[in-house]
């Protein structure tokens, strides 16, 4: 008897585990300021299930000095970073769907079903058996109805999501974004990748600094100073001005009128100032690190590397549980291990 009401007492806990680590952070942010926003309220719960979970992100507390855990050095002599042109979206898109967009082309029929596209029966089309569109007076199979919840006469706007086949979900598919490039790994001058290019990068000749940039750039900066590029005196403050790739590419490839254009573009932009970096942004010597669990090298700008990129961490499909009215956050990858719990 005594077993049983142990293993349904840890049960219990195991199910409202994310329960209460919500509860938890609205408190403490209730107790802090009583009209604390939501947005606050889900940052301390993504903290608290990264500290439930055992997945701390290191380098984001390096920036903020939360730990002594190799402190971040700032870099003596090189204070350039590469720019940033546009930032990475990593947002999935909604399915939209309204009268005037085309149904799934899964099957091409006739009387296709605006929800899966699968073929209806003509028949029944026109016996009005199935489930009408209210505006454009399309048809959708009884099981895909079912399945969309929707009412009979319903609106193409208020279908979510395609299906497979009749009655049947397509599957959602975990999509793992590319792994960032390190500022180490991209031109100081354009923002590009310098990985695998062999004699068209020039590497910063001062000690401690394996920063890249590549030849082209940097010679295509220097024509625009009026200066002569020497590679073996080349330092990464040498870099006055960002560069766009199209400028680039223009410059090397147009006529006198284009490259006064670019040279004018450049002056309008104004110079570098290192002193208006954040602090993800400055250099350092050690700004990266190695995983302890997969072996691997994390920069600053790796954010959650445990939650999005480590390959130690990742296990496949996720198993569902019933803790999802608890974790509507903007968070994707925190909100898919508080959705869901791992294997062990």
């Amino acid at each position: 008897m005594d077993s049983k009401h142990k293993s349904s007492t840890v049960d219990f806990e195991y199910k409202h585990k994310y329960e209460e680590l919500w509860l938890l952070s609205e408190q403490v942010c209730k107790l802090e300021d009583p009209k604390s926003r939501m947005s606050e309220i889900l940052a301390t719960f993504h903290a608290a299930c990264q500290d439930h979970l055992g997945i701390f992100d290191i380098q984001a507390r390096r920036l903020g000095r939360l730990t002594t855990f190799e402190p971040l050095v700032p870099h003596r002599t090189c204070k350039i970073s590469p720019p940033l042109w546009s930032k990475p979206v990593e947002v999935r898109k909604k399915y939209k769907f309204n009268c005037r967009t085309s149904p799934p082309n899964s099957v091409s029929c006739r009387y296709p079903c605006v929800a899966c596209g699968h073929e209806l029966d003509s028949e029944l089309t026109s016996r009005g058996v199935y489930a009408k569109c209210r505006k454009c007076r399309r048809q959708m199979h009884l099981e895909c109805q079912k399945v969309l919840l929707l009412a009979s006469r319903f609106t193409c706007h208020s279908i979510r999501e395609p299906l497979e086949k009749p009655g049947v979900k397509c599957l959602p598919i975990e999509v793992i974004p590319p792994k960032p490039l390190r500022d180490s790994e991209r031109c100081i001058v354009c923002g590009e990748s310098c990985v695998g290019l062999g004699s068209a990068v020039v590497v910063c000749t001062e000690q401690n600094c394996n920063y890249q940039t590549h030849k082209r750039c940097v010679e295509t900066l220097a024509d625009i100073n009026g200066e002569q590029f020497v590679a073996s005196e080349y330092v990464c403050n040498h870099i006055n001005y960002y560069l766009k790739p199209s400028e680039v590419v223009e410059y090397c490839l147009g006529n006198s009128e284009i490259c006064k254009q670019v040279k004018l573009m450049v002056s309008r932009r104004g110079q570098i100032d290192h002193r208006d970096y954040s602090g993800k942004r400055k250099r350092y010597e050690n700004p990266d690190i190695v995983c302890e669990k997969c072996g691997q090298l994390v920069g600053l700008n790796e954010t959650d590397h445990a939650l999005r990129y480590c390959s130690a961490i990742y296990l496949g499909p996720p198993i569902p549980t019933s803790d999802y009215e608890y974790t509507e956050s903007k968070y994707k990858r925190i909100r898919r291990c508080a959705l869901y719990d791992y294997p062990p």
